[in-house]
């Protein structure tokens, strides 16, 4: 299936056809569209400040049922063209029916915050297009198309700590640059665990748990000046525990990306399950590099013996 949202286009996997009931202590509450900083209030989920920077808004401890029809997708919190700070914490968002939901949806906004969400069984669990400054941690995001989307021109965002399973891609970003997502667990999802897309530069991927998942671990199919180090990838593409050069764990089509770091604490990249020896001077990395798949040639020049995590 190709969705086409503005330019880009999203392969994504069939529908997953099955709502999700929250556990209990959750209120149930209609769909959340806020457009702007004057539709913050409590009619819209606020239930009081403390979003930070002089106590903006705070909205949680919803259960959601996804509904809202906006350009033929739906969203269960959908913020657009906000400035102030908030936080969107602790709600529970699941599809109605059709999974053609999004969970949580932010466009052109700033300085905002969503932890600890569970956005299950929606075509994007969270989805971000034109802000900055938004930091997403700590949430669930369980058999979704797409567990996190970051699409068109999102910079400076945090994402951490964060699990996306059991979909069809973990996390995906479009021309958004300058990301950092680490600490994150993409766990067996039918396609990628995190797959970067049309010309996304300088984000770093690190610390994360890639495994078991149907496709590539990370691929980058348009991207320069990327970073990924410190990562465990086990067990992803189908591959064994013995390494075979045709079917490796990541795809890399530019080549203009760094797999691997050095400096005066030493040197490291990423850990292989399928690509632990030899170790010849025993400093935990292996001696050979690890490829990846690709046209571009691209390699982890210093691929660890040990998980990292």
């Amino acid at each position: 299936v190709i969705v086409i949202i503005g330019t880009t286009a999203w392969l994504i996997a069939p529908s997953i056809q099955r709502p999700f009931e929250p556990p209990p202590g959750y209120t149930e509450h209609t769909t959340i569209r806020i457009g702007g900083d004057s539709d913050f209030n409590p009619d819209n989920g606020v239930v009081g400040g403390n979003g930070t920077a002089a106590d903006p808004y705070i909205i949680t401890g919803w259960y959601i049922r996804t509904s809202i029809i906006w350009d033929g997708a739906m969203a269960g919190i959908q913020i657009s063209n906000a400035n102030v700070h908030f936080t969107v914490r602790d709600c529970y968002i699941s599809t109605s029916a059709s999974n053609r939901d999004w969970g949580v949806y932010l466009s052109g906004c700033v300085n905002g915050t969503l932890e600890n969400n569970n956005c299950s069984g929606n075509e994007y669990g969270i989805y971000l297009g034109f802000s900055s400054n938004i930091t997403r941690s700590n949430s669930n995001c369980f058999s979704n198309q797409i567990g996190i989307v970051l699409n068109a021109e999102c910079t400076d965002n945090t994402i951490i700590n964060n699990t996306c399973s059991n979909g069809g891609y973990g996390i995906s970003l479009s021309s958004s640059s300058s990301n950092a997502l680490t600490d994150n667990c993409l766990r067996s999802n039918s396609h990628s665990g995190i797959y970067l897309i049309s010309h996304c530069i300088g984000n770093e991927i690190a610390r994360n748990e890639v495994s078991n998942n149907g496709g590539h671990a990370i691929v980058i199919s348009s991207g320069v000046d990327n970073l990924i180090h410190g990562n465990a990838i086990l067990n992803n593409n189908g591959v064994t525990s013995t390494y075979n050069a045709s079917r490796t764990q990541a795809y890399d089509d530019s080549g203009e990306n760094s797999w691997c770091v050095s400096g005066e604490t030493g040197a490291w990249g990423n850990y292989w399950s399928d690509f632990m020896a030899p170790d010849i001077n025993d400093d935990g990395v292996v001696d050979d590099p690890y490829m990846i798949a690709g046209n571009a040639g691209a390699e982890d020049c210093y691929p660890l013996t040990y998980n990292p995590l």
